[in-house]
């Protein structure tokens, strides 16, 4: 665990997505190794309320927002943003979501996963040996 992200290799054979499928032993991924994949870690304190979904989102006019992750993302030229939740109440066909969302795919785009609430995994595959590293997302 480095400086409140944790990340680790995964083991070949997964049989639970939702596992942390994590080698025996552990082999942990630092935060070289992450930067090395074009993997960022930045973190920002949740300070204003956000809608369950908006595909697109933006901030509504004159409506608080998180001044950070804003500034963030200016400096970053990050002008779309997409806002999920991701549990069986509230994403539609969930099951078959999180198994796109398994599948292998490339973005085309930088994207910034802003986690509001809760946690979650993102998988990134290492460039040097084709392993694939788990991180755990959390709030913030």
């Amino acid at each position: 665990k480095t400086m409140g992200v944790e990340a680790w290799y995964m083991q070949d054979d997964v049989k639970d997505q939702k596992a942390e499928n994590r080698m025996e032993p552990n082999e942990a991924v630092g935060l070289d190794t992450l930067k090395k994949l074009g993997v960022e870690y930045y973190s920002f304190p949740v300070e204003v309320e956000y809608p369950v979904a908006k595909v697109p989102w933006e901030p509504e006019e004159g409506a608080p927002k998180d001044e950070k992750l804003a500034a963030f993302r200016k400096e970053q030229g990050m002008n779309y943003a997409d806002i999920i939740t991701i549990n069986k109440e509230k994403l539609p066909d969930f099951d078959n979501k999180l198994k796109n969302f398994f599948t292998e795919h490339i973005h085309d785009d930088d994207e910034v996963r802003y986690i509001i609430e809760g946690s979650g995994y993102f998988d990134v595959r290492n460039v040097d040996d084709s392993r694939w590293v788990r991180i755990l997302c959390k709030a913030g």
